[in-house]
């Protein structure tokens, strides 16, 4: 989040050059941003993290007021803000190859091993819940053939939400993905484009050199040549994201099916990790959502919270009760670092 904004600016400004539509969106965005600084003298706002604008620019369309902006470029906002979101991810995470392999980007590599072992061990019994919008662990259960599931929908578009396949990983996107698309007709169905379909359409994504280097996977903008499987509508043109907000209630159309079976996973959870979320205090959201999901009749073993800052500690303590603390702990460390001491901890092999 530190360095976000930079590097949207360093695509804005870079080479090769972005497509005049692209270009609008980038000039749109660091537009509004300007216009926000006007704002320092008589409010905190943190205009250097992304989700902050993302968070104020949702509200700009809801009042209709930016500075000087017209309301057709106000209404314009949250369409820009989510290809900058886009564009700047596919374009900034790096997919290593080596030997004629594209591997996933560290450490979702590494990640995606030990869930892999720990569901060998406990078949059915992982899930992984995320608020990351890029693609890098999809990757990484696809790269090592781990099955896994979105749940936000059937292919038919019927019973959204059910499991499909006993023993496959429940990945859970709560702010939605970037390979996921929307349809304009079905009341915001939300229709995943599935990695092993994308590269089976896509055969020039296949290295073929040997020697290191890297590459990127960039999707979204493939979503609009897509369809509804229930309808046969192209779906819309920006990706599935949503803004880390208040207003949270309309943006998450669609998405439903996925925050139930998140909520379900911590009721029925007997060991939580949490890894890399710093539970900001504006997030209230998440609290709500924590404290509901969590009404269960499990008994908890773990509750265990990897990040470099050891002031998420403390946050986390304040909104756990007398149960979860007693069995609290954790690992002051980054994530890529951490997940030796993760196996360590879940009795896995090195």
């Amino acid at each position: 989040m530190t360095t976000f904004i930079r590097a949207a600016q360093d695509i804005k400004r870079g080479t090769p050059k972005l497509h005049p539509k692209e270009q609008e969106y980038f000039d749109l965005v660091f537009r509004a941003r300007t216009l926000l600084q006007h704002t320092l003298s008589k409010s905190a706002l943190d205009i250097n993290n992304i989700e902050s604008l993302f968070g104020v620019f949702d509200m700009a369309t809801l009042l209709g007021r930016l500075g000087p902006m017209t309301d057709e470029e106000i209404q314009k906002l949250p369409t820009a803000i989510n290809y900058v979101i886009s564009k700047t991810i596919e374009s900034s995470l790096q997919y290593p190859i080596y030997s004629g392999s594209t591997l996933a980007p560290k450490p979702y590599g590494a990640f995606a091993g030990m869930i892999h072992d720990l569901n060998k061990r406990d078949r059915g019994s992982v899930s992984v819940i995320t608020f990351n919008y890029d693609v890098g662990l999809d990757y990484a259960f696809h790269y090592a053939s781990i099955p896994f599931e979105y749940r936000c929908g059937v292919p038919d578009g019927l019973d959204p939400g059910r499991k499909q396949f006993y023993g496959a990983i429940d990945l859970l996107k709560l702010h939605g993905s970037l390979n996921w698309g929307r349809c304009k007709q079905c009341n915001g169905r939300v229709v995943p484009y599935l990695l092993k379909d994308f590269f089976s359409n896509h055969d020039d994504w296949a290295p073929t050199l040997d020697k290191p280097q890297t590459r990127t996977l960039e999707i979204a903008n493939f979503l609009v040549q897509r369809s509804c499987p229930a309808c046969g509508t192209p779906l819309a043109e920006n990706p599935v994201i949503v803004p880390p907000t208040w207003n949270k209630g309309n943006a998450h159309s669609g998405l439903s099916s996925v925050w139930r079976a998140a909520a379900t996973h911590l009721a029925e959870a007997e060991n939580v990790f949490v890894i890399g979320y710093s539970l900001p205090g504006t997030d209230e959201f998440f609290r709500y959502f924590y404290a509901l999901s969590t009404v269960g009749e499990s008994v908890l073993d773990t509750f265990l919270v990897v990040d470099k800052d050891k002031r998420v500690f403390d946050r986390f303590k304040s909104i756990l009760g007398p149960t979860a603390i007693a069995c609290f702990s954790s690992i002051e460390n980054a994530f890529e670092n951490a997940i030796p001491q993760l196996r360590t901890h879940l009795n896995l092999p090195a």
